[in-house]
């Protein structure tokens, strides 16, 4: 029976490189995961930039090295230890309406992982669109490279989830099930010993 892991907005709390090329600067002999991307609507360039680069610079103390390719031109000539499939729903809007804002009060979904028979599968759904709509209270979704980061956050999330093959949440920033927009918006790491799961999972 399939489910999902899902990272949730946490509203009420809150109140109060261009893809095919490698990101991070992780040694060569470092595991390396293939992130194959899906788009309703591709992000700009600048987005999809700083979204790498959070991603890389989070899994950088595990020495994992990310590939970004696009799904569609995956021709199976390339072999990776580690392949996942991530669909980016919805438009990467940095200026987002108020009405996008208030459907986020409906769905407040950010994004979910993929579980069948108690195994998370290599498969996820980021909502930029939420993302974006999400931070647009703290007008921080007004500056490209911060969406970007909020959604390398997002995508390192359910990495997680799917590396390690952890269906529980944890406390951290990046691996609780609720985040506010604030935390959202800033830098965050994974803790120790998260990373050395990361770091076995990947071996």
């Amino acid at each position: 029976m399939a489910r999902t892991l899902r990272l949730f907005a946490g509203l009420m709390a809150a109140a109060a490189c261009s893809l095919g090329q490698d990101s991070g600067d992780a040694a060569p002999a470092a595991p390396q995961l293939a992130v194959l991307m899906k788009f309703d609507v591709r992000p700009a360039a600048a987005v999809l930039e700083s979204m790498q680069s959070e991603v890389a610079r989070i899994f950088e103390p595990a020495g994992v090295r990310v590939a970004w390719r696009l799904a569609e031109q995956n021709d199976g000539r390339e072999l990776f230890p580690h392949v996942v499939v991530i669909r980016i729903r919805g438009v990467c809007h940095t200026q987002p309406s108020w009405d996008e804002v208030h459907m986020l009060l409906d769905d407040p979904e950010l994004a979910s992982a993929s579980v069948r028979d108690g195994k998370a599968l290599p498969f996820a759904e980021i909502h930029c669109d939420r993302v974006s709509a999400f931070l647009r209270p703290w007008r921080k979704a007004e500056q490209t490279a911060t969406l970007g980061a909020a959604m390398g956050r997002v995508i390192a999330h359910e990495l997680y989830h799917m590396l390690t093959n952890t269906l529980t949440h944890g406390v951290g920033v990046l691996s609780k099930a609720s985040v506010t927009s604030m935390e959202l918006g800033r830098s965050g790491r994974f803790s120790q010993d998260e990373i050395e799961l990361v770091k076995k999972s990947v071996q």
